[in-house]
Order: structure tokens, then C-alpha cells, then sequence
């Protein structure tokens, strides 16, 4: 387990520097957030997961809001919600894990109409 959390950190700041590089996937997000809930969300793993879900820094400014968080929703509990997500489908384990960070907020987190 330890080889695959740095294998992931290392996976994760080459595709911050370099745009060549492939992006983390669903599995990857799913097993570094997976083992921060199971750890009590502390250390690497919680901090790794929570750059991307909260409040999904790598998904980019959209030119509105996509999605509204509770202010009294905790690091955890969105954690438990993406982690919920990846693992309620398979499929999605091998899709860019910031495209389904930005669609899970989306439809879990929706803003109200204006």
C-alpha cells in the first residue's frame, strides 16, 4: 500500500507539471481516498484526496458555479460521498478522476436556481 501511495503522489505532481502526462485516474483517486477514510482521514493519503475533491482545485474556475457545498460539510464526509460514487460504478475507475470529481459535485452538490 505504501508503494502505491507514492507512486500516486509521484503520479500526481508529474501531471501537475507536465501536461503531457496522464491524468490521475478514478482508481487512483478512489484507492488514496479509500485509504484516508479508512486511516480517519488524517496524514498524505487525507490531504492527497482532499487537493482533489475539496474544493477541486484541479477541476479550474468555471465561469459560474457548478456546484454548492454546505458550509458544515466536512473534509470526510465528501471524501465518503466521491468515494461512494466511484465505487458504485466500476466503469468509471479508468476516466480522468477530475472530470468525475466535477460531475459527482455537480449532480451531489447542485446550487440553487438564481
Amino acid at each position: 500500500m505504501r508503494h502505491l501511495r507514492w507512486s500516486f503522489l509521484f503520479l500526481l505532481a508529474v501531471s501537475v507539471c507536465d501536461p503531457a502526462m496522464a491524468a490521475v485516474s478514478g482508481a487512483e483517486l478512489l484507492a488514496t481516498c479509500g485509504v484516508a477514510l479508512a486511516h480517519g482521514y488524517r496524514g498524505v493519503d487525507s490531504a492527497m484526496c482532499e487537493w482533489y475533491v475539496n474544493p477541486c482545485v484541479v477541476c479550474g474556475s468555471p465561469a459560474r458555479a457548478r456546484w454548492c457545498l454546505p458550509p458544515t460539510l466536512r473534509d470526510a464526509e465528501l471524501a465518503a460521498v466521491i468515494v461512494h460514487e466511484l465505487q458504485s460504478d466500476p466503469q468509471s475507475l479508468t476516466r480522468d478522476a477530475k472530470e468525475l470529481v466535477k460531475e459527482t459535485l455537480t449532480a451531489q452538490f447542485p446550487c440553487a436556481a438564481d
